[in-house]
């Protein structure tokens, strides 16, 4: 008796994990949305009770309950399922529109070439991409806290967490994973029916793995798959180690939630560059404080750039100058800290010692400001970007002002996901 109570146990437990919902696995993407036809089709009179939109001046404020969110963008053709309270009875199913609300309990159907957003009432943003049916069990805003519990049956789904003021845990469930998303978080889950496997990618913050009795938490820039396997002719289920995301990976994931992917901004998977192949080729104009004629010079530089923490990364630079018709030397060595600020634009202060020969040959020290713009892809495969600096140097009766304008040069293979 205990050993069938122990069965009756499990097999509840496997179930809840595995769904967390009442809406069945639909068999395929097509009947999905040939069921949804059928009840568009016979509740058609009743859309524009059962269909609230919302206007653009409200997109961001209050939305009165039930409604805890709007469709912010539609690509192509996506079906939604409305539900009766029992959550079993779908009582409506419509076309996704701009402007829709989005209530507790909801499906939505997003067909082949086709991609949705919901944005929550809370700023959580969800993107559904092609052939996907995703189920929004709930989301719920308290004064505390905001949860959220939602069903990948199939396809992809990215949750973002930005910009939320109160303690958040976002949980995707697939067929065989618990994805959770907490603050501050970027997560992505895509499960391929037909192979039976789930990919769990963390872009930014943190996120709770689960598959079955194993958890572990998903770090920033990783990601992990679980495959199906045969022991004994039984199907079970094995997940890989974190591994990092790559540049180009990230790429790859990110267009496959557009029917185009063209629409994919480059900077959603590039961030300012970095490696240990970085070069700087810069052109300056300079003068002493106490003279009124201006020098120019030809600066070569060697600048590896090292990810720090969140926007901002160290630049360590090594650079040699050739001035006044190259017959005066300079040689700087110091380091600055960049901030990267949006899409390729990013500021930067340092300083360092230098050394300066001739007759006023000597070390002093330098200060800088600099602004640059890094490319989203590198233009012949090697120029990163731009930059213009603004210096200050000192040395034992001397001071000079200089303007630098440069180009960075970037051989190796890295760019940073911020």
């Amino acid at each position: 008796m205990r050993l069938v109570l122990f069965f009756i146990i499990v097999a509840v437990s496997l179930n809840v994990f595995a769904t967390e919902t009442k809406t069945e696995q639909p068999a395929s993407l097509e009947a999905y949305f040939e069921k949804a036809k059928i009840t568009a089709e016979e509740k058609s009179s009743n859309l524009d009770k059962l269909i609230p939109r919302i206007s653009g001046e409200r997109k961001d404020k209050n939305i009165t309950p039930p409604w805890i969110g709007y469709v912010s963008r539609v690509e192509g053709h996506s079906m939604i399922n409305r539900y009766d309270e029992s959550g079993e009875n779908i009582i409506l199913s419509f076309h996704a529109e701009e402007g829709m609300l989005i209530r507790n309990g909801d499906d939505v159907g997003v067909e082949s070439r086709s991609s949705l957003d919901i944005t929550f009432k809370n700023r959580v943003k969800l993107s559904l991409g092609p052939r996907t049916v995703f189920k929004i069990n709930r989301h719920d805003v308290t004064d505390a806290a905001q949860t959220g519990k939602f069903n990948l049956f199939m396809g992809s789904a990215r949750l973002r967490v930005h910009g939320v003021k109160l303690n958040t845990v976002e949980k995707m469930y697939a067929p065989n994973v618990v994805l959770t998303a907490v603050d501050k978080s970027d997560v992505v889950v895509k499960y391929d029916d037909q192979m039976k496997t789930t990919l769990a990618m963390c872009f930014e913050g943190s996120a709770s793995f689960e598959q079955k009795s194993y958890e572990r938490v998903l770090g920033e820039g990783k990601f992990m798959k679980v495959e199906p396997s045969y022991e004994n002719n039984r199907e079970v289920y094995q997940n890989t180690e974190p591994e990092d995301i790559s540049r180009e990976y990230k790429k790859e994931i990110l267009e496959s939630f557009y029917g185009n992917p063209d629409d994919v901004s480059p900077w959603e998977y590039t961030g300012i560059g970095t490696s240990f192949l970085r070069f700087i080729i810069w052109a300056e104009s300079w003068r002493l404080i106490d003279e009124t004629s201006t020098h120019y010079g030809l600066v070569l530089g060697y600048i590896p750039t090292i990810r720090m923490f969140s926007i901002f990364y160290l630049e360590p630079y090594f650079e040699t100058t050739f001035a006044s018709a190259f017959d005066l030397f300079f040689f700087r060595a110091g380091g600055r800290l960049e901030a990267y600020i949006y899409h390729g634009l990013y500021v930067g202060v340092g300083g360092g010692i230098f050394w300066r020969d001739r007759s006023t040959a000597g070390f002093g020290t330098d200060m800088a400001i600099n602004i640059g713009y890094t490319f989203a892809e590198k233009v012949l495969g090697v120029v990163d970007g731009l930059r213009v600096a603004y210096q200050s140097s000192k040395t034992v009766g001397i001071e000079q002002k200089s303007v630098m304008m440069g180009v960075i040069f970037n051989f190796g293979y890295g760019r940073d996901l911020y």
